[in-house]
């Protein structure tokens, strides 16, 4: 990993705020924007998502999971930073939390529906980003979805805001192209790309027409997916 998390886990959310101020909204409001589309995807991909069981690889202090958590029947997190953990377990109890060292997950193959890592990659080493992404893969249930969200590093912004973050420093940013061959290599199908975020302004008209402009890299983030086989 490019970072020490440990030190930023009770300041995540000011350094964060103080990157995105020039959008004029609080960074939970993109947090909100993320989940939504999580859920929407598993939705549309999974035939019963609140049956589901989920897991989130490298989710921090667990920002989304308050509103990730109603909508599935198990939400696990892991991450290598012990502190954030802490926080993360004080403030969602209802989450199962486990440490790991950064690239072998602490499940058996086959645990999980829907496995997720949201802006987790660029800061693992590209050497190892296949197996990072062969990790999510492998825990995944044969017909689970495998999400990588991730930057769009042609919005100027997004890369103004990875050049504010202290936590960003030293990141390399995935190409979408190139987090769609990961997904690929590692044996997932179906593998597509949306982007998403592409105003800091809500509301159902707005997300309505970001879903319209999906595939146009113009959005702040992407996710891309694909299915277990």
């Amino acid at each position: 990993m490019s970072c020490d998390f440990d030190f930023y886990a009770d300041t995540y959310d000011a350094e964060l705020r103080k990157a995105t101020a020039f959008a004029g909204k609080d960074p939970a409001v993109f947090t909100e924007a993320k989940a939504s589309a999580l859920i929407r995807l598993a939705r549309a991909h999974l035939s019963d998502p609140i049956a589901a069981a989920a897991l989130d690889v490298g989710c921090g202090v667990g920002n989304i999971h308050a509103a990730l958590e109603p909508h599935f029947a198990a939400l696990h997190g892991i991450d290598i930073s012990l502190r954030a953990l802490d926080v993360a377990r004080s403030t969602h109890p209802r989450v199962e939390y486990r440490a790991y060292e950064g690239l072998e997950f602490p499940f058996e193959a086959g645990t999980f529906d829907f496995v997720f890592a949201i802006c987790v990659l660029h800061h693992v080493s590209p050497k190892e980003w296949r197996r990072f992404v062969g990790e999510m893969a492998r825990v995944a249930r044969p017909g689970g979805v495998v999400v990588v969200v991730e930057h769009n590093r042609l919005n100027p912004l997004t890369r103004l805001v990875t050049l504010r973050c202290p936590f960003d420093e030293g990141i390399t940013l995935v190409p979408r192209r190139r987090a769609q061959r990961l997904l690929a290599d590692a044996g997932l199908h179906e593998v597509a790309s949306d982007y998403i975020l592409f105003s800091p302004w809500r509301g159902a008209k707005i997300e309505q027409l970001e879903r319209r402009l999906r595939r146009m890299p113009l959005g702040a983030q992407y996710m891309t997916y694909g299915r277990a086989r």
